[in-house]
């Protein structure tokens, strides 16, 4: 569908005082004409009236149509394709992420596992330094009894000083955090 201005919207623009060569002043009147149409194809009228100036006018404005869609079908395609090759990309930094994410779990149950066999042996262990400790009192070997319950209670404040590290590294000793932050100042 085209909506053509017949030339019922010409206005005219009247250039004030011009003056020729030969002194006398005359009135030059503009007309200016607006057409505008919905279709990438100008309807007959438009271009008849541009025949009238260039006979090759149509077969001109029909190239330059059919160059400007080629284009935008270009445009277009070098987006999709675009799309496409980031939708790729997204998709295999999602399942790198998605594999790292297992890793990471994987390491955490396998730190699990060995903290629990650390903490099983160092209560068999306790359990055995008392026994030890209970039988050298029986023997009167006070110095030895002593020393395993020494080994016991270095044995619990360890356990007992060790703080857990919010940023994932698991634990680490008191002494350690304050050797760590020693250097970091």
């Amino acid at each position: 569908m085209s909506d053509i201005d017949d030339g019922s919207d010409q206005t005219p623009e009247v250039v004030p005082n011009v003056i020729r060569e030969d002194g006398k002043k005359i009135t030059v009147t503009q007309r200016t004409m607006h057409a505008s149409f919905e279709s990438p194809y100008p309807p007959p009228d438009f271009l008849r009236k541009y025949q009238e100036f260039d006979p090759e006018a149509a077969s001109k404005i029909f190239a330059m149509i059919l160059k400007q869609q080629d284009f935008e079908i270009e445009i277009r395609r070098r987006d999709m394709d675009l799309n496409d090759r980031n939708f790729d990309r997204v998709e295999r930094i999602d399942a790198a992420n998605i594999k790292e994410q297992a890793d990471v779990a994987a390491l955490r149950r396998d730190e699990i596992e060995i903290k629990k066999r650390g903490q099983w042996f160092a209560v068999g262990f306790g359990v055995l330094l008392i026994l030890a400790a209970i039988y050298f009192a029986r023997i009167d070997h006070a110095a030895l009894a002593g020393a395993s319950l020494l080994l016991v209670a270095t044995m619990a404040a360890i356990l007992f000083l060790q703080v857990y590290k919010p940023d994932g590294g698991g634990s680490s000793s008191s002494a350690e955090k304050s050797n760590q932050d020693d250097s970091a100042s």
